[in-house]
């Protein structure tokens, strides 16, 4: 017996409407409509919490926005959406949303990002579920519904595990069918919005599981924020190396575009070491290597979370400039870089 009505609804959703859809969406990044290649999406995610991974993702859209750099590459003030993938709803305080506004997003049914209508079928997203927090920054907003999303599917893996253990291979293929379709949600939902935007940032919870590997299918690029800790580097790598894993077996244009190095403190030696383990080629194959992901690292400032917090006003503006602007840029220089290459590539296949 499930507790919530809310959550039944959701539960109810995906248990009986996931194959009621008839539209057939690609899962190939080569067979996308050109207008979805020039929109790239970024899953900013990291096995550890508290790496900054919401912090960036606030800054990173709120830069690039509103920046010099990226006003010269596109002619004009681009347009993110920022999807929050979170049950925790961090990204959605970071936005400014109280609680009682959560709670009303709750009400509305399930997540923004498991509602559109080329992905349900039902009806069109209502304007009240998409958040504009600041100028050309859209927020999709997460609820706590969304930990029943991730739930069901640990549950069909589980039980996918469980029938190939026993045999029933026949019953395995259609669980392990099932869990990808669900897996996939998130990509149908993308899809769908992404030829509307120059850009669309992923704020994906700390952990492993479905819901991670939802994200990367998602996914073209991946930003792995980091503390620099034995603990925290430690992370960063199984993150990178399950970026790599999932490259192989199921989204093969996935890349980790930058690794994001954060509040390193003047004068303290022993984050130096960990920057620079981060930043040289490991000499074991068993190790990620990050060493040519790793961009500038972002410098411990007191008042970060609460300029964070007010990304989203002019105020804020070149405070935030002063503290990731050097980070900001030398990412979108690796996007930049990246991009043309691939498009050079793509340019001589055809």
């Amino acid at each position: 017996m499930r507790s919530c009505d809310r959550g039944d609804d959701v539960y109810e959703w995906l248990r009986q409407g996931l194959f009621s859809r008839t539209k057939q969406l690609e899962t190939e990044a080569g067979t996308r409509p050109p207008a979805f290649r020039s929109c790239r999406v970024i899953a900013v995610t990291n096995q550890k919490g508290g790496s900054f991974k919401t912090g960036w993702t606030v800054c990173y859209a709120r830069m690039f926005v509103d920046s010099a750099l990226t006003y010269e590459i596109y002619g004009r003030f681009p347009k993110v959406a920022v999807i929050g993938f979170d049950p925790s709803c961090a990204l959605e305080k970071a936005f400014g949303l109280d609680t009682h506004a959560i709670d009303r997003l709750q009400g509305a049914g399930m997540p923004a990002v498991l509602h559109h209508p080329d992905v349900d079928g039902i009806s069109p997203l209502p304007a009240s579920r998409i958040v504009q927090r600041f100028q050309n920054v859209h927020l999709y907003p997460a609820t706590p519904l969304l930990a029943l999303y991730d739930n069901e599917m640990e549950v069909m893996r589980a039980r996918y595990i469980a029938l190939r253990r026993s045999g029933e291979q026949e019953a395995a293929e259609k669980a392990v069918t099932t869990l990808h379709e669900m897996r996939l949600l998130l990509k149908r939902f993308v899809d769908a919005i992404r030829d509307q935007y120059d850009r669309v940032v992923i704020d994906c919870r700390p952990g492993d599981g479905q819901a991670i590997l939802a994200a990367l299918l998602a996914a073209d690029w991946v930003h792995i924020p980091t503390l620099l800790s034995d603990a925290s580097v430690a992370q960063a790598r199984r993150r990178a190396a399950l970026v790599n894993q999932v490259k192989e077996q199921l989204n093969s244009e996935l890349e980790t575009m930058a690794v994001i190095p954060t509040n390193l403190h003047k004068g303290n030696a022993q984050q130096r070491n960990w920057l620079h383990e981060l930043s040289r080629k490991p000499t074991t194959d068993a190790k990620a290597d990050l060493s040519q992901a790793v961009v500038p690292p972002i410098w411990y400032n007191r008042s970060m979370d609460r300029i964070v917090e007010n990304a989203q006003t002019r105020l804020y503006k070149e405070a935030l400039q002063s503290i990731v602007g050097a980070t900001f840029k030398a990412v979108i220089e690796r996007e930049q870089l990246y991009s043309s290459s691939t498009d050079a590539v793509s340019e001589l296949a055809h």
